[in-house]
């Protein structure tokens, strides 16, 4: 027999704890993928770092391969804020690797990747930058010029006179001569011909301005402007550009042979060495940052709006074909979780839909992206077993657990999904949305909805439901979202981006002003913000009497209602998203991939409970509505750590459904939701079957129920 079940799984109250244990969360395997800004390669071994140096946060440290991309791993280096995972620059010479940051710190190690020396340069801008001679390094930031230091040390010196504009962009070694692209200063190459001693301001035509890369291939200068290439053949001394082909910012440029290539937001270009104009290799992706070597052509691309990042692609055909080569490189932004029990699904930005059954040891890409899903978006949705991905060109469903996926037109791009009894609910920046068939309509029910009424979270207690705004603020409904209401007394940040409840509390996560919490479901407002490092705060989650936050500065909990709150991140990252999942908390970051870490080592229960929140025996309350039709609520409250099954039976004993099957459950109330669709009207049964995790003593309730139709 067919079984249809819905399962909502809110949790209202649970246990109290004693301490914060020191546990950190760990990262996992994946998704892999994300923003590539350079590659290096000492001959043997291939070198990657991650970021975009025009986004704080945006960085996922750096990687090396030692089998042409096959397969990555991290290098561990010191990391103090988390512009230090965003590596703009690197480059390589033997074992000796200088990497830069964001943050403006320059990495480098002599023993290739294994100890790292941090020094700050004295101009503190963001590196942009690195090139070696064979003899020395030199770096270029954006603002502080140039500096160099011998190879092996890490002693720095500013290179910079008749550097006029110090916002270095790119920089060329070929022997003692060194190109400098500037740009945003009125001028757009630097040359120096006694390795950095003194520059010279080089002359293009007019009209040229803001160069952003630069190569020298068969004793030809290429220069990436923001208005296309320009090239010559004397050093300079005269240009010819810009080249046919390619109209927009040029970013990187690599070559194989004779044939040169080129890479932007709108596409990856070549044309021979001799050639004056450009053919389109790929209009599917641009690319932030290209490299060759004897295996072929590597490319770190984005789409062409340049705004999603999708890691590293390879050719061994020069771009005809492209294979992906990010394994192990996990720098993916996660922006939603969905956990339908056997499976967790992930949603990265720019990479796709993924999913694990194994806790995040592996990582698998949904066919989603097969039909065109480019996860710009960020929601996941559920109702009765049935699966909702919204991406900017549509929403993608599937009802074999994420296996396929048919794309549909609803005429909107949702923001949040929400079940609601029977009801899946979306927000979207009109206001809000609700189906009845499972997503094949949608109708607007914005009624009550006030100021701008782009919506971005939802939740409920009992028989309300609630909506946060992004700039409106909360709003409640009592009728199944028919109407709403506005609530923001002593609500001071009305930018609300997650929702959660906490027995008997609301939870409020506002953008820049913290937690805000309500005993009186939304009427007043009261913001509980002690220990928190930063009040960017990006998604709450509850398990028991634990409230998580992801904020700008990493992950936080607070064991007392929001009262106080402690850091659980091992070194600072922005966290995006999060989501409790069996005994394992997860956490979505930006440009970091999904961390986890287990419950027991972030929370424990105390032997002797106190607080009006905490369930104090094990029960089982009547479903309401009752009678329902379809669906009902039935809630329950277990007083200690217990594994719980949840059935349905019918008049006859026989058992027709399976609600709840051997759910991990700390003390707490609960409530889980049953669909009653393919039923007849009639009497049933639900029975509540606990198990003690500390003395295994089992205990049973029962209970009826009215389905009327």
């Amino acid at each position: 027999m067919k079984k249809l079940f819905l399962l909502s799984f809110i949790v209202f109250c649970s246990f109290s704890f004693q301490n914060i244990l020191q546990a950190q969360l760990v990262q996992t395997s994946g998704p892999g993928g994300g923003p590539i800004s350079s590659f290096a390669s000492n001959g043997t071994d291939l070198y990657v770092g991650t970021g975009v140096n025009s986004s704080s946060g945006y960085g996922g440290g750096m990687y090396r391969s030692t089998n042409d991309g096959l397969t990555w791993t991290p290098l561990t280096y010191p990391i103090t804020k988390r512009d230090d995972r965003n590596i703009s620059a690197i480059a390589v010479s033997g074992s000796n690797i200088v990497a830069g940051s964001l943050s403006g710190i320059v990495y480098t190690s002599t023993d290739g990747g294994t100890t790292w020396t941090r020094t700050a340069l004295s101009s503190n801008k963001v590196v942009t930058a690195i090139t070696t001679d064979g003899t020395n390094f030199y770096v270029g930031n954006d603002g502080g010029g140039v500096f160099s230091a011998p190879i092996g040390s890490s002693t720095w010196t500013a290179m910079n006179n008749g550097l006029t504009n110090k916002r270095i962009t790119g920089l060329l070694s070929n022997g003692s001569t060194l190109y400098a692209s500037t740009a945003f200063g009125g001028t757009v190459l630097f040359i120096s011909t006694n390795s950095g001693g003194n520059w010279s301001l080089d002359t293009l035509p007019s009209g040229v301005f803001n160069a952003f890369a630069v190569g020298l291939f068969g004793g030809k200068l290429f220069l990436g402007c923001q208005n296309g290439v320009f090239t010559s053949t004397n050093n300079g001394s005269s240009w010819t550009g810009p080249l046919a082909g390619i109209s927009y910012a040029v970013y990187s440029f690599t070559a194989i042979g004779s044939t040169v290539y080129a890479g932007n937001s709108s596409g990856i270009f070549s044309m021979p060495v001799s050639g004056s104009s450009w053919t389109t290799v790929s209009s599917t992706y641009g690319a932030t940052a290209l490299f060759s070597n004897a295996a072929g052509l590597f490319a770190g691309v984005t789409t062409q709006s340049g705004m999603t990042k999708h890691g590293i692609i390879f050719s061994t055909n020069g771009g005809s074909t492209w294979s992906p080569r990010s394994t192990g490189v996990v720098a993916s932004t996660i922006h939603s979780f969905l956990d339908n029990g056997s499976t967790l699904f992930a949603l990265a930005n720019g990479l796709g839909l993924y999913s694990t059954t194994d806790d995040g040891d592996t990582w698998t890409l949904s066919s989603a992206s097969a039909v065109g899903y480019d996860a710009q978006s960020q929601n996941l949705g559920m109702i009765n077993g049935k699966l909702f991905a919204s991406s900017s060109t549509g929403l993608l469903t599937s009802t074999n657990n994420g296996s396929s996926w048919t794309p549909t037109s609803p005429g909107f791009m949702p923001q949040a999904f929400y079940t609601y009894g029977t009801k899946l609910f979306a927000g979207e920046n009109g206001g809000i949305r609700v189906s009845t068939d499972e997503g094949a309509t949608w109708n607007q029910t914005n009624t009550g909805l006030s100021g701008y009424l782009s919506t971005n979270c939802f939740g409920s207690n009992g028989g309300k439901l609630f909506a946060g705004l992004y700039s409106a603020g909360f709003f409640v409904s009592t009728d199944s979202g028919a109407t709403w209401t506005a609530q923001n007394t002593g609500l001071s940040n009305t930018r609300v981006r997650s929702i959660v409840t906490l027995g008997s509390k609301i939870f409020a996560a506002t953008d820049d002003g913290g937690v805000f919490a309500s005993s009186d479901d939304g009427a007043n407002w009261t913001a509980k913000n002690t220990g928190l490092s930063s009040r960017n705060i990006w998604s709450l989650a509850v398990t028991g009497n634990a409230l998580f936050a992801a904020t700008n500065d990493g992950v936080a909990v607070s064991q007392d209602s929001g009262q106080t709150w402690s850091s659980i991140t091992p070194a600072n990252f922005i966290a995006n998203a999060l989501i409790v999942k069996g005994t394992n908390l997860f956490c979505g970051t930006l440009a970091n991939g999904v961390w986890k870490t287990p419950l027991s080592g972030v929370i424990t229960a105390v032997d002797e409970q106190s607080g009006d929140n905490l369930a104090k025996e094990f029960t089982l309350s009547q479903n309401y509505p009752n009678p329902f039709n379809p669906s009902t609520v039935i809630r329950y409250s277990v007083a200690v750590n217990s594994i719980i099954t949840l059935k349905i039976y019918n008049v006859l004993g026989k058992e027709i459904a399976t609600v709840l099957d051997n759910k991990e459950v700390f003390q707490g109330t609960y409530e889980a939701s049953f669909d009653g669709s393919n039923l007849s009207s009639g009497m049933y049964f639900y029975k509540l079957i606990t198990t003690n995790r500390n003395t295994g003593e089992v205990q049973l309730l029962t209970k009826s129920m009215i389905l009327i139709k």
